[in-house]
Formats: structure tokens, sequence, C-alpha cells
């Protein structure tokens, strides 16, 4: 209904977009288990509709969605990854991660209601903190 462009990875490369995220933002040996909980060199903020940011950071680039895997397994791969934003904005809350194809960021919302973001997104969700403590005064 939405018209949006995404594909389900095969399993495979969903598997090794998995390891990607678990060797470059969490420590070695930690389980897939509540990545969110072991990312190292992040920044976070609390603010139950922050998700919506996330299209600020990833415009209208390839963007990889997925889940814990003790949730869910599937890996959604959209074309445009604003459309992200969109499908989120359409579903209950859960928790989700999303990232791009080359794995260079790392976003995830959690069920604490928290923006985290490691890799290239760090220094742009700090800009967006400021912003947003700017605008509460």
């Amino acid at each position: 209904m939405l018209n949006i462009a995404l594909t389900e990875m095969p399993s495979a490369e969903a598997a090794t977009l998995r390891r990607k995220v678990l060797q470059r933002f969490a420590p070695e040996g930690v389980e897939r288990r509540f990545v969110w909980e072991y990312l190292q060199d992040k920044v976070s903020f609390q603010d139950a509709e922050a998700w919506r940011w996330l299209g600020e950071y990833i415009g209208h680039t390839p963007a990889v969605l997925f889940f814990d895997d003790h949730d869910e397994a599937t890996v959604f791969r959209f074309e445009d990854g604003h459309d992200i934003v969109t499908i989120i904005a359409e579903c209950f809350a859960f928790e989700f991660y999303v990232t791009n194809p080359a794995v260079e960021y790392l976003l995830c919302f959690n069920h604490h209601d928290y923006l985290i973001a490691a890799g290239a997104a760090k220094k742009w969700l700090e800009k967006r903190i400021s912003v947003e403590a700017s605008t509460q005064h």
C-alpha cells in the first residue's frame, strides 16, 4: 500500500551483515542477543519520537533494516533509506537497527525509547542532540 521498494536479504547475506555489525560495533565475543546493550563508542538520546530523526541521517541512500535475531532473523534492504521511517510509522513499537550496505554506521531504537548511534552516525546524533537541547530553552 505504501509503494515502497524493499527486498528481503537471502539468509547467508543477512548472516554476513550481522557478523560485520558485531565485528565493527561490539566487543569481541559478544553474542547477538540485544546488540544495543554492547555497542562501543556510541551516543544515545532518550525520546519516544527520536526514531523519526532517522530520515535526516539516512536520506535517500540505500539502507538495511534488521532486528535482534532472537526476535526476527529477516533483514530488509531498502533502495531509499528514507522509506524506513515511513514503514516504522505504520508499525507498533519494536526494537530495530539500521545500517548501510557497507556497515559504516549503526542506528538503533530500543524499547527504552533510546536512539543509539555508532560509527559514522555518531557525530550526526551528537549534533542532533545539541540542536534538540537548544530548542528546549
